[in-house]
């Protein structure tokens, strides 16, 4: 679910929920509780404002998806040259979605070029499509442009 390109952020929930998980998903105006259980266990009694949504531990498990996204995820430290970043951004903004082979190809050496779009993912830049799995097809987004900050505004 972290690796959904529509979500913008994952948070603590702010109630308990005995015997479970429970963390909030943000998504541009809206909020969903988010109750991870362990397979067998009984319903929670859930009492929440937003909406809310039971995992099954073996749904989180599930392969390949699992391992698709521990992929994905240990990406998050490689370091992305600018120059790579902006080849990347400015092919997709010529076109709406590429795949992943097109993309790597753009990153120079000696940077990987599949672990820096990955990278990018998880850095909230791109959006990446696992329904596949990971490979050369593998259809790439860019996310929604961050919001500008005026760095000569003053408070």
């Amino acid at each position: 679910m972290a690796l959904d390109p529509e979500i913008d952020a994952m948070e603590p929930a702010k109630l308990d929920v005995p015997g479970s998980l429970a963390f909030v998903v943000r998504r541009a105006s809206s909020r969903m509780l988010v109750v991870g259980v362990h397979d067998g266990s009984p319903r929670p009694e859930i009492v929440a404002r937003e909406p809310a949504v039971l995992v099954c531990r073996a749904t989180v498990l599930m392969e390949p998806f699992l391992s698709d996204a521990r992929a994905v995820w240990a990406t998050r430290h490689c370091p992305i040259a600018a120059s790579d970043r902006v080849r990347i951004l400015a092919h997709l903004d010529r076109v709406s979605e590429a795949e992943l082979c097109d993309l790597a190809a753009l990153v120079r050496e000696p940077a990987d070029g599949v672990e820096t779009v990955l990278g990018m993912a998880c850095a909230g830049e791109l959006s990446v499509s696992l329904s596949d799995g990971i490979c050369p097809h593998t259809k790439v987004r860019r996310r929604r442009a961050r919001p500008v900050v005026d760095v000569d505004a003053h408070p």
